[in-house]
């Protein structure tokens, strides 16, 4: 049985981008919708993780291709703020169980007072999408039921509780009825496809025991025992469940596109379910539906989640991301791939790879500019394309690389002036636009997350290395020395030339010269920093006080 509409990457991936191809297949599937509604959303538990940004980034793109492709399109967030508190986050007092069972939107922050649990983690990520230029219309659950908003829906299902019960026990197994003591017509006769929050304590400990085919319940309070008969229309302190709920939005908000994650989309699951009871409960055809991939964490061994206290948030990840990296990641692999973010090491590379496809794409613009050949649909311009729609990155003509950055700036000890200095000395010409925007990211990405990488001069010569330097190394220290002594007003291009000489007085094969220059270079971290490698030589003895040089380099007696 067809439970839904399901696109997958092997169908989208065939354009030359994939948004595209999901927007051609919606207008193609709906030629007559004169506005296209495209839903994503979550429930505010905990620290939004950047794991969801997946599903953020992957309706957004989809709503700006419809754009480009002359279509009315929205973007809509939900926020599942009406939704139960199920347990306290690891980071989270204890004492919060109390608040177990309530609305998420009707328990105090943790951490900012005169705000809600709820408002506090969805300012949170609405702060962070920000800094993408992504701006959805922000649907609050709260708000719209206790308005009244989804009355004539709620009560329509209501109204039809036993066919969405049979719905509900089509999708099980006999083996998973017995295991949960499920009977048929039992569960058909007591189901309800709404939770209540108590009056008596605002928790959803509640037993439906009645209902007058309208608008009344009679209820059961399970924490104080009380009874009480309310009109729903008037005391509004009920909410559909889940499947039911997200079902009907799709009827209330006319959604055409929505993505999920594996947990929804496996067979029998969330979508499935909420697919039938969309089209035999609301009589509405449910939207066209993707599945995205896991997003990880370089190095990390854990699902990233909000409710056990170890989200990383987006504003965690702009630390040391710049928003138009992020991007690049997302849009430039189909949404049914899964990657990683990294907090190591292979941020370099991730940097080094975007920069020399955007300076790439850019030279390519102006020579097809100049050819006047604008047909080729070449997918890498696309994503660039894409990422400079949604986020307006700066065209860096020659963006400082990351690796290089971290390195310098330890050397000027993060001062932008000394570092504009260092370049200079250097005869390094970077986009000044690129140092200021990585300069606090590097930073960050150093301190934060890898204090081993961290350059510290010592401050007292290395006298158990000294004891390892060989014979032929110990001339080539003695020599620099003596050159640094003679030559105080040396510059980058002279150390440099200097450096590399010094071997090629004893090595003339290039294989050999290489091994040899690199062991002289070891010996000289390991005497500078107590590392095997560390900034370029050239450029780290220019920047360095040539005192605390001279200290370091003599040779201990």
């Amino acid at each position: 049985m067809k439970h839904g509409t399901r696109i997958s990457g092997e169908e989208y991936g065939k354009a030359a981008y994939w948004a595209d191809g999901i927007a051609d297949y919606l207008i193609k599937k709906y030629p007559n919708r004169k506005k296209f509604v495209c839903a994503s959303g979550i429930s505010p538990s905990g620290p939004i993780h950047f794991g969801n940004f997946r599903e953020v980034i992957t309706t957004f793109a989809v709503v700006k291709a419809l754009q480009n492709k002359g279509k009315r399109a929205e973007f809509i967030y939900s926020w599942d703020d009406f939704d139960r508190f199920r347990k306290v986050p690891a980071d989270i007092d204890p004492v919060y169980e109390e608040h177990i069972g309530k609305a998420l939107s009707n328990i105090p922050s943790p951490h900012e007072k005169n705000k809600s649990y709820a408002e506090y983690y969805q300012q949170e990520f609405e702060k962070g999408l920000e800094a993408f230029n992504i701006k959805p219309i922000y649907k609050y659950q709260t708000k719209l039921y206790q308005e009244g908003t989804y009355d004539e829906h709620l009560f329509d299902a209501l109204r039809k509780r036993k066919e969405i019960a049979d719905i509900l026990l089509s999708f099980m197994t006999e083996k998973g009825k017995k295991n949960k003591g499920i009977v048929d017509s039992e569960y058909r006769e007591s189901y309800f496809p709404i939770s209540l929050y108590s009056r008596f304590t605002s928790k959803d400990a509640t037993e439906i025991l009645s209902y007058d085919g309208k608008q009344t319940v009679r209820y059961r309070c399970k924490i104080t025992k009380k009874e009480e008969a309310v009109n729903l229309a008037e005391t509004r302190i009920a909410k559909l469940n889940w499947k039911v709920d997200w079902a009907m939005r799709w009827k209330y908000e006319e959604v055409c596109f929505e993505p999920g994650g594996s947990d929804h989309a496996a067979p029998g699951g969330s979508y499935d379910v909420s697919a039938t009871i969309a089209k035999k409960i609301f009589n509405i055809e449910p939207p066209v539906f993707t599945e995205y991939g896991f997003v990880g964490i370089q190095g990390g061994s854990t699902k990233m989640s909000g409710s056990k206290g170890v989200a990383i948030t987006p504003n965690t990840l702009l630390a040391i991301y710049e928003p138009a990296l992020l991007l690049w990641m997302y849009l430039r692999r189909l949404p049914s791939q899964t990657f990683s973010l990294a907090f190591d090491t292979e941020v370099y590379r991730q940097y080094d790879e975007m920069d020399s496809v955007f300076t790439k794409q850019q030279k390519n613009f102006f020579i097809k500019l100049f050819q006047r050949n604008t047909k080729e649909n070449n997918t890498e311009e696309q994503i660039v394309k894409a990422v400079k729609d949604i986020c307006a990155r700066s065209a860096y003509k020659n963006p400082i690389s990351f690796r290089n950055l971290t390195g310098l700036a330890q050397i000027a000890q993060w001062d932008k002036s000394k570092l504009q200095m260092i370049l200079k000395a250097s005869q390094l010409f970077f986009d000044t636009q690129s140092i200021q925007s990585r300069l606090p990211k590097a930073r960050a990405w150093l301190t934060e997350y890898n204090r081993e990488a961290v350059i510290t001069v010592r401050k007292e010569p290395n006298t158990t290395h000294w004891k390892a330097v060989d014979n032929e190394n110990r001339g080539h220290i003695k020599n620099l020395y003596t050159y640094l002594q003679e030559n105080p007003k040396a510059t980058v291009h002279n150390l440099e030339e200097h450096l590399y000489s010094l071997p090629k007085k004893e090595h003339t094969d290039e294989k050999e010269l290489k091994k040899a220059q690199r062991s002289f270079f070891k010996h000289l971290y390991q005497l500078l920093i107590t590392q095997n490698s560390g900034p370029r030589l050239s450029t780290f003895l220019w920047a360095l006080p040539k005192e605390t040089t001279l200290h370091l380099l003599i040779e201990p007696k």
